[in-house]
């Protein structure tokens, strides 16, 4: 739908545990390093390096909003001339806070690292135009922490948007009750924004 009204869609892999021996910090540095690629290579593949627009669900939510905000997480071999942070996020179901997950703490010296991954704790001022929908019924993601994450946002001024969807769990755009909903909202906030 969205290459058909001229979009370039890029679906970005990052490093896994189960797959790499990788922790999140890796994961998060991929993401930064993808969004410098996009940037780096615009010409090669027709994208407009100041529209782009990174969209993520669960863990792709996390690391959506990492790209935006775990400015301390860069890969080394990452040209620091291009700019990580996309023009426009849109999360289903992110995470939060991975302070409390003790498999990511286990091995950590300073167990406080984590928070520089976490975004409730990296809320700062300027971050690109946000939106946030999350189900009430998330167990995986408790809504709390996206609750959290929104009062810290509009506290601070940015522009950002909440939506919570009733009944919904983690996994709801796999679910037909709620996809068009979801994809409504998302046309909605790209147009408020003028991606159409």
């Amino acid at each position: 739908m969205y290459a058909q009204s001229g979009w370039v869609g890029v679906a970005v892999e990052y490093r896994v545990y189960d797959r790499h021996g990788s922790t999140p910090f890796d994961s998060v540095m991929d993401a930064r390093s993808a969004i410098r690629w996009l940037r780096k290579n615009a010409d090669q593949y027709n994208i407009d390096a100041n529209r782009i627009v990174a969209v993520g669900n669960s863990t792709g939510g996390h690391l959506v909003l990492c790209t935006a905000m775990a400015d301390k997480w860069n890969e080394k071999t990452d040209d620091l001339k291009f700019n990580p942070v996309p023009n426009l996020l849109m999360v289903n179901s992110a995470i939060y806070d991975l302070t409390g997950d003790s498999w990511i703490t286990k091995d950590l010296k300073d167990k406080s690292i984590v928070k520089e991954i976490s975004p409730d704790y990296l809320v700062k001022k300027g971050m690109p135009p946000t939106l946030v929908i999350h189900g009430e019924k998330d167990m995986t993601a408790p809504i709390h922490t996206a609750t959290v994450f929104e009062a810290n946002m509009k506290t601070i001024g940015n522009n950002f948007e909440f939506h919570s969807l009733p009944g919904a769990g983690h996994f709801f755009w796999y679910n037909e009750a709620f996809s068009k909903q979801v994809l409504q909202i998302r046309q909605d906030f790209l147009k408020k924004h003028g991606y159409e």
